[in-house]
């Protein structure tokens, strides 16, 4: 029997109807929710891993961005992951706008961490089929002027050691006030240092953060230079440089009752003013707030129905941001306000600016010298997303 569709009534839309009215909350509600899904705040904008119509962007599949740093000057840094492993410095400042491939990390499929030091030599923790090793980066130059002439090079990389060769290196930090590495391993939970002061660099390890593995692949170091991780069922433990101990704490990150066997710490931020750790859990993605004096924990909430947050920062007006969504679902950008005591849920993350780009999964981020946000997308196709936050309008005063 033949479908008959000329008969058929079909749906008319509601501005059609002689009795609509433009001024309805109906009318309010459906523009809201028509633009509400995106970025509803700021502007977003995601640079290509290249010199836009100079250079290629780094090839898909290798440009996956895990790993994002900082060095003195405010250059930002990044390191990949997939079939190669590169590193790049992003130039925002000045007549720049670019991206600048420093090359491929020979034998590395993950640039795990990276770590500008003072001097702005940049140390690199990477993993790959070798095991796990830490390299050194001679500074990046400034260029000159990119609207004129320009000149990049690619010095390569420098082999300091060589820390595991069964296991790659999960995370690490720099304390540059001792100018040491630590570190974990990614399968045992070994921890490590390594003091980069020295011609040739020795490998120490402390044993493992946790018997099970169930460790965090995450790191920070707070104001006074002790490192947090957690360990098996959230909890969390310390390294101190002063005594050089791991030390296991009756204290733990908050999940849902029953899911703290899942339970990890999967992003860090610290905030530098108040001293206060912000992280997010893996298995239902509530972020918290620890005070290492005080060493209390208060869950924050939980921004959004992704269990998967792995890109948080403070913001340099002591807000913090962050990425939540993981592989199977779209980014969403949210807000805490330590102040108001709200979190609030920014929008899908879009850029506008030349092609147009929406933002599916992010695995780092940090916050630049002007107060905008870097996000490290990680996907096969990724870029380097600046987000600028809405500046507070001023109340007028009466009288």
């Amino acid at each position: 029997m033949a479908l008959d569709l000329r008969n058929k009534q079909w749906p008319v839309h509601p501005s059609k109807n002689p009795e609509f009215d433009l001024s309805s909350s109906h009318v309010k509600n459906m523009e809201k929710y028509h633009h509400r899904s995106f970025t509803q705040e700021g502007a977003m904008v995601a640079m290509p891993l290249a010199f836009p119509g100079i250079t290629t962007p780094i090839p898909a599949d290798e440009c996956a961005i895990i790993s994002l740093g900082m060095d003195s000057t405010r250059m930002v840094f990044g390191g990949t992951a997939g079939r190669a492993a590169h590193v790049f410095a992003a130039m925002t400042r000045g007549v720049t706008g670019i991206v600048h491939d420093l090359g491929v990390i020979p034998g590395a499929t993950a640039c795990t961490a990276l770590m500008p030091a003072p001097d702005r030599t940049i140390f690199v923790a990477a993993s790959g089929s070798f095991g796990g090793r830490l390299y050194s980066h001679p500074p990046v130059p400034w260029p000159y002027d990119c609207f004129q002439e320009w000149g990049f090079s690619r010095p390569g990389y420098t082999e300091k050691a060589h820390v595991f060769a069964d296991e790659g290196i999960a995370c690490a930090v720099f304390d540059e006030l001792r100018k040491t590495i630590y570190g974990v391993s990614d399968r045992t939970g070994t921890f490590f240092a390594v003091e980069t002061d020295h011609e040739e660099w020795e490998v120490r390890t402390f044993g493992k953060v946790d018997a099970v593995h169930r460790f965090s692949r995450v790191l920070v170091r707070d104001n006074v230079g002790t490192i947090w991780g957690t360990a098996c069922n959230g909890s969390l433990w310390r390294f101190c440089p002063e005594d050089e101990r791991l030390v296991d704490l009756d204290i733990w990150i908050p999940c849902a009752a029953g899911r703290e066997i899942h339970n990890r710490a999967e992003a860090f931020a610290l905030d530098p003013v108040t001293g206060i750790i912000y992280g997010s859990g893996s298995s239902d993605g509530f972020l918290f707030a620890f005070d290492p004096q005080q060493q209390t924990v208060r869950s924050l909430g939980k921004p959004g129905v992704s269990p998967t947050i792995r890109a948080l920062t403070v913001g340099n007006d002591g807000r913090l941001f962050g990425m939540c969504g993981g592989d199977d679902d779209i980014a969403h950008l949210f807000v805490y306000d330590p102040a108001e005591g709200t979190l609030r849920d920014i929008g899908t993350p879009v850029s506008l600016y030349g092609a147009r780009t929406y933002g599916y999964v992010f695995a780092s981020a940090l916050t630049g010298k002007d107060g905008e946000l870097f996000f490290g997308q990680a996907e096969r196709m990724s870029h380097v997303w600046q987000y600028f936050p809405a500046v507070p309008r001023r109340e007028r005063s009466g009288g």
